[in-house]
């Protein structure tokens, strides 16, 4: 599962962050929890020339429980940090957008 949501050992040092300040391990997450809110919130401060800050992944999402695993939700629905996020990938060649590989951790690479 993880493994379809891209998540590689070694973890990021922002996860491991996240992971530690909510005192969760990364078996109790729900992977998809970790790619729609953490790993998208990473690339785009990776994109924005930003740093990851706990603080302002804070501002935009709090930990929930949902039955045995726990997720990462919207903390105020009039406050998001993106816009816009699809729950289908139907009709995608006319919503794409390109990735500069500079905005990718080398090791993400995988070369």
């Amino acid at each position: 599962m993880f493994d379809y949501c891209n998540y590689r050992i070694p973890l990021t040092k922002f996860l491991i962050d996240v992971l530690m300040f909510h005192e969760v391990h990364l078996s109790q997450m729900n992977p998809f929890g970790l790619a729609k809110k953490v790993c998208q919130f990473e690339l785009s401060c990776l994109g924005l020339g930003s740093d990851q800050d706990m603080d302002v992944f804070r501002a935009f999402y709090r930990l929930n429980r949902t039955g045995d695993w726990y997720t990462f939700e919207v903390r105020n629905k009039n406050a998001t940090c993106f816009s816009w996020i699809t729950s289908s990938l139907k009709d995608w060649k006319d919503c794409f957008f390109l990735v500069d590989d500079r905005c990718i951790p080398p090791r993400w690479l995988g070369g």
